[in-house]
């Protein structure tokens, strides 16, 4: 659902509902439970539900790897602090409006959003350009057949890239 553009709803209630059951056992030890000392992280769809759980309760904290959030406008007010961690040539990370990576003709309309927080880029600005040159080329076959964009074949194409650059490996070097 998510990789075709959508979003996960069942996903994201259960990610939030966790968040709530984390909030209640804090307060029943009579722990913190104010955002400022609410943090959050996760990896690639664990990155995406980091984001989702941040931007519901206003947490800190960190994405590697995850998507932008379907329909999000991006400006999202965080004061504490959250960042999303994207790598350079990373399909599944840069599947966004905030990373500088041009997705027309392979989403049309409000299929992606920006990520949550802060987007902190790393590593080469080449496998940036890279990613860029192979996502226009789906595109443009997309247009050339008259095919509407299909996102699921378009991360089969993009399978060198995920697997070189989205792995948490790749984010902790």
């Amino acid at each position: 659902t998510l990789l075709a553009g959508q979003t996960p709803t069942d996903y994201n209630t259960a990610v939030l509902d966790f968040a709530d059951k984390v909030v209640t056992a804090a307060a029943s030890m009579e722990l913190s439970t104010d955002p400022s000392n609410m943090f959050v992280a996760g990896n690639s769809l664990g990155g995406y539900g980091a984001q989702v759980i941040a931007q519901a309760n206003q947490w800190g904290g960190v994405s590697y790897g995850g998507p932008g959030i379907p329909g999000n406008p991006g400006g999202d007010a965080n004061p504490n602090g959250f960042i999303s961690v994207v790598n350079a040539g990373d399909p599944i990370a840069n599947q966004a409006t905030d990373t500088g990576i041009n997705w027309a003709g392979v989403y049309s309309g409000n299929e992606i959003g920006a990520h949550f927080g802060t987007v902190q880029p790393e590593g080469s600005q080449i496998a940036q350009s890279i990613l860029q040159q192979n996502v226009s080329t789906i595109a443009n076959e997309y247009s050339a057949n008259a095919i509407s964009g299909d996102p699921i074949a378009a991360a089969g194409a993009l399978l060198p890239e995920i697997q070189s650059d989205h792995f948490l490996p790749s984010y902790c070097g």
